[in-house]
């Protein structure tokens, strides 16, 4: 059982989005909280987007395995063509697992339409 709710606003090349979710139940319980937000700069297809997340977890089979996890990302992307995009991602969780988990993507998205 839970719920979820979220929000969103859109302000000319502005956007941001608000989304929060609960449950509970079989093996434990889980609050989610993701918290975005971007821009784009004008008709050139340059993108920056921004997220925030947060995750509380309760194991109920295992302890050890909950507690509160955090992330944060950003994600510049441009697009090459109506069809193509390229995207640079990097992103920091931390956790009680671990101190620090950095990472850092480079995407390539081609889009087909069937």
């Amino acid at each position: 059982m839970g719920g979820a709710v979220g929000a969103a606003l859109r302000k000319g090349d502005f956007r941001s989005a608000l989304d929060v979710t609960y449950r509970t139940g079989y093996g434990g319980d889980q609050l989610w909280a993701d918290l975005t937000g971007g821009y784009s700069f004008g008709r050139d297809g340059l993108t920056l987007d921004g997220r925030l997340s947060f995750a509380r977890i309760f194991d109920s089979f295992n302890p050890r395995l909950g507690g509160n996890f955090y992330g944060a990302q950003v994600w510049a992307s441009r697009a090459l063509s109506r069809a193509a995009r390229l995207s640079l991602v990097l992103e920091q969780n931390v956790n009680s697992f671990t101190d620090s988990d950095t990472k850092g993507f480079l995407l390539f998205d081609l889009k087909a339409s069937l």
